[in-house]
């Protein structure tokens, strides 16, 4: 994956993205938030913050690790088991 720079191409679809991003104090990388139109920090446009972030590149996040992708249950849980044992 190669950073693609705002001024070229926005994400088209609304989601989680690594960006690149400058501040008045520093630089640096982090994972927001886009709704389409803009990028969201703590699920607010950044121009609502009190201080200066500029995103400048992005990219879309890679693929969890698949220890880490979400466990699929084949079956729910029995419920009954759980009444019957408080019962005893």
């Amino acid at each position: 994956m190669e950073w693609i720079d705002v001024n070229e191409m926005l994400p088209i679809r609304e989601g989680h993205y690594l960006v690149a991003y400058r501040t008045d104090d520093c630089s640096g990388v982090s994972a927001y938030d886009y709704d389409g139109q803009d990028w969201l920090l703590d699920g607010e446009p950044l121009f609502c913050k009190s201080f200066f972030i500029e995103v400048n590149y992005w990219m879309p996040l890679p693929p969890l690790p698949d220890v880490l992708q979400p466990i699929q249950f084949t079956e729910a849980p029995n419920e009954q088991k759980g009444s019957e044992a408080t019962n005893e």
